[in-house]
């Protein structure tokens, strides 16, 4: 799972590869809005959450 997409609308999610994880979780807010994109990169040297408007997380 070098590269994972999480599309919107969703509130929170996780994330899992071996013993380490990463997700967000913010109630009744959507941790992702409507027709926004997340993209987490896990390739190696990279590291990143970034949404398709260049915001990091």
């Amino acid at each position: 799972m070098p590269q994972s997409q999480v599309h919107g609308p969703v509130k929170s999610f996780k994330l899992t590869l071996g013993n380490r994880s990463f997700g967000i979780t913010r109630g009744t807010k959507e941790a992702v809005p409507g027709g926004r994109t997340l993209t987490v990169d896990t390739r190696p040297g990279f590291k990143t959450a970034q949404d398709d408007q260049g915001k990091n997380y």
